[in-house]
């Protein structure tokens, strides 16, 4: 996908965003930006184009500036991460490490006596790691995260292991005493990532989090840096996080991926209500972050625009909130990315359950 008002992103594998090919995606997606794309509704995601094309990526640049197609240089990464980060923390505020203002030190006192419990998080599409490393290692202390491409995932395996991302171990320090079970007392539970090479319509969600790194990451497309313990428990994930990557994903394998990364999430505590927002408490919610297509001719259509170029697509709102309701879901929370370029495609942020 691209970023220009084709495509924000490299939308095949969430973490490669590519602005290069998303130079004519990001850029206004009506501005004849180029012969790559154009609307054919007929047309449908190819997924070995799709990798042929991010393959293609790898070999030249495993850069942020190259999963995100000449875009990463800028300010554009900082403000995507930050804008993450806020929509996140504006509807599970609890995932902050900062104290609030209404907390004393009582509260402290009494928080002290009380086990933290670990947050879990699945990244998919990762690309190079850029939404697990700026994000997601921030607020949550597991993280699975799913990318198809060997050159990306292995870029990113060692940028974790080399200590850029916060809270792991590096291979050069003394690896941290893992935590037991899902609970630590009176401090910040170790962190760890699992990295699983696999493309989004082979990743079951649900399976993952029946899975211990003891018994399954034998596998050699799995692999864990950091805590080895606090994975599973069969409790379920807090956020599944889908960026610029869902664009190559047929309607219907879309479909069948939220459904599944649904019955994957951690259950609420309370049942959601007609009249209820947000999932009350630490119910799981799956938040989607893509570029939107309008067409000039139908903007509030299910409408969406191909790219010949790596066989995506990029969806209306419209499509998107069908799909959303064909898949069992509902959208408790819903907001565009403030501070990019106005050339660049409109991108949402989908809090879903």
């Amino acid at each position: 996908m691209r970023f220009l008002q084709q495509h924000l992103h490299h939308l095949y594998h969430p973490t490669s965003f590519n602005p290069s090919k998303q130079s004519n995606r990001l850029m206004s997606t009506f501005q004849a930006n180029g012969s790559h794309s154009h609307i054919e509704p007929q047309k449908e995601p190819d997924i070995k184009l799709g990798l042929s094309y991010w393959n293609s990526v790898a070999q030249k640049d495993l850069s942020n500036n190259g999963v995100l197609g000449g875009y990463g240089h800028g300010s554009l990464p900082r403000v995507d991460a930050l804008g993450s980060r806020m929509f996140l923390l504006s509807i599970r505020p609890e995932l902050s490490s900062i104290k609030p203002p209404y907390r004393n030190n009582d509260n402290d006192v009494n928080d002290m006596h009380h086990a933290r419990r670990i947050y879990r998080a699945l990244d998919v599409g990762a690309g190079i790691g850029r939404v697990t490393a700026d994000v997601l290692i921030h607020l949550f202390d597991r993280v699975d995260l799913v990318e198809p491409v060997a050159g990306f995932i292995d870029r990113a395996k060692r940028l974790a292991v080399e200590g850029f991302w916060r809270g792991l171990p590096s291979s050069s320090t003394p690896a941290r005493p893992s935590v037991q079970m899902d609970q630590v007392l009176n401090s910040a539970p170790a962190k760890g990532v699992r990295f699983w090479k696999r493309p989004i319509q082979n990743f079951d969600p649900f399976k993952a989090i029946a899975h211990r790194p003891d018994d399954h990451l034998q596998a050699s497309d799995v692999s864990l840096v950091g805590a080895q313990d606090g994975w599973n428990e069969g409790i379920g994930y807090d956020v599944i996080w889908a960026q610029w990557t869902l664009g190559h994903l047929t309607d219907k394998e879309l479909v069948k991926f939220l459904q599944d990364s649904q019955r994957a999430l951690r259950k609420p505590e309370k049942a959601l209500t007609t009249t209820t927002k947000q999932l009350d408490n630490n119910g799981g919610l799956i938040i989607v972050k893509e570029n939107i297509h309008v067409d000039p001719a139908d903007p509030d259509g299910d409408t969406c625009l191909f790219d010949d170029e790596d066989a995506s697509v990029t969806r209306s709102n419209g499509r998107f909130l069908r799909i959303f309701q064909e898949a069992g879901l509902k959208v408790v929370e819903q907001d565009v990315q403030k501070g990019f370029d106005p050339n660049l495609y409109k991108v949402n942020f989908y809090a879903l359950q």
